[in-house]
C-alpha cells in the first residue's frame, strides 16, 4: 500500500499518459493518478516535459543530442473542484489544462535551436559530407529563426527550390499544423529531403522545374536562394506567378543575394563559386544572375505590394524580402 510511505513523506510520481509518446503529443490521461490523489488527500504537482522524446526516443536504446526542458505548473489541491468532482472528470480535465500548457510554452521553447540536433539527425545517415553540409549551412541561416517569424503556424507553405529541404523540414518540426510542399529540379535532392525519417503527412516533396512548375494557391510562398540561378524574365515570372497564386493575407518571402550591397556581396559570390564549382552541392548551367534589393522594391511598389526587408547576415549580401499585398488592393 502506499499509504504508509505517503505518511513517511514519499512523493508519488505518475505518468498519467500510461505510455511514452511517439510524435511528442500529450495523449488521453488515464484515472489512476487521479484515484490515488483523491484517496489519498495528496495535491497534484503538475511537470511538463520537453524533449524527451528526442533526447531517448520510443523504441531506441540510444540518447541523442537534444534540448530537454522541464516546466513545472501551478499545484491543484486533490480537492480543487474547477477540474471536475470526481477522478473520472478530473482525468479528463487535466489532460486538457496539461494540452493547453504544453502548446502555450511550446511556442517559446520550440525555437529553431531547439530542434537543431532533429534536423541534423534527418541527415546523419547521407553521407559525412552532406552531414557537414547540414551543420554548416542551418548555422549560416540562424537555424531559420526569421522565417518562424514570418509564417504564421497553422500556414499551407510552398518551398520553391527547396533544395536538400532544410528550410522545409525545420518549419515541419515547428509546427505540424502547416502543410508544406517542397519542390526542386535536382532529382538527387528531392530523393533525399523525401526519405528523411522526421517526414509527416503534412510535408511533400516533388520533382519539378520551378520556372514551369503550376503554382497553386498558399498562404506562404517561399523563394529563397534561389532566384539568382534563372534569367531576369525567369525570375519575374516566377515572382508574378507566385504573388498571383497567394491566399488573401498571403505573403511571399524571397532570400537572396542583392548586389546593391557592393562590399558583402562579394562574399556571397565567393560562397556561391564554393557551392557550385568545388563542393558541388548546387548546380548551375548559366552565369549567376542576382536580384537588386532596390529594383525589387520598385517592382513590389509598382505593382502594388508591400515589401519588408530584413537585412539577416552580417557577412554576405542575402537579405530576406517578405512581400505581401496592400490591404486596398485585398479590399478592391
Amino acid at each position: 500500500s502506499l499509504k504508509p510511505l505517503v505518511n513517511q513523506g514519499y512523493s508519488v510520481m505518475v505518468f498519467p499518459e500510461g505510455t511514452r509518446s511517439p510524435d511528442g503529443k500529450i495523449n488521453r490521461f488515464h484515472k489512476g493518478a487521479f484515484y490515488l490523489a483523491e484517496k489519498l488527500e495528496l495535491d497534484i504537482l503538475p511537470l511538463l516535459i520537453y524533449g524527451a522524446g528526442e533526447s531517448i526516443r520510443k523504441g531506441d536504446l540510444n540518447i541523442n543530442p537534444s534540448t530537454f526542458v522541464l516546466k513545472y505548473l501551478t499545484p491543484i489541491k486533490y480537492n480543487d473542484t474547477a477540474f471536475g468532482s470526481n477522478h473520472s472528470e478530473k482525468a479528463k480535465l487535466i489532460g486538457r489544462y496539461f494540452r493547453d500548457e504544453h502548446k502555450k510554452s511550446g511556442e517559446e521553447i520550440f525555437t529553431p535551436k531547439f530542434f537543431k540536433h532533429q534536423l541534423i539527425s534527418n541527415y546523419i545517415y547521407k553521407g559525412p559530407v552532406l552531414e557537414w553540409y547540414t551543420r554548416i549551412k542551418i548555422r549560416m541561416e540562424d537555424y531559420y529563426e526569421p522565417f518562424r517569424q514570418l509564417i504564421p503556424s497553422n500556414a499551407s507553405v510552398l518551398d520553391l527550390g527547396c533544395g536538400y529541404g532544410f528550410l522545409s523540414y525545420m518549419l515541419h518540426l515547428l509546427s505540424r499544423e502547416r502543410n508544406i510542399t517542397g519542390v526542386d529540379y535536382d532529382e538527387e535532392k528531392v530523393m533525399v529531403a523525401a526519405s528523411g525519417y522526421l517526414k509527416g503527412d503534412n510535408l511533400n516533396f516533388i520533382h519539378a522545374d520551378i520556372t514551369d512548375y503550376p503554382i497553386s494557391r498558399h498562404d506562404v510562398i517561399i523563394i529563397s536562394d534561389v532566384l539568382h540561378y534563372l534569367t531576369t524574365q525567369q525570375q519575374q515570372d516566377l515572382l508574378t506567378r507566385s504573388m498571383a497564386a497567394l491566399n488573401t493575407s498571403g505573403i511571399l518571402i524571397i532570400r537572396d543575394g542583392d548586389q546593391d550591397l557592393t562590399e558583402k556581396h562579394k562574399t556571397t559570390q565567393l560562397t556561391e563559386f564554393f557551392s557550385i564549382k568545388l563542393l558541388k552541392f548546387n548546380k548551375s548551367q548559366q552565369s549567376l544572375n542576382f536580384i537588386s534589393g532596390e529594383k525589387l522594391k520598385q517592382w513590389a511598389e509598382k505593382t502594388g505590394f508591400n515589401i519588408e526587408i530584413i537585412k539577416n547576415q552580417k557577412h554576405t549580401s542575402n537579405v530576406i524580402f517578405a512581400i505581401r499585398k496592400k490591404m486596398e488592393t485585398i479590399n478592391h
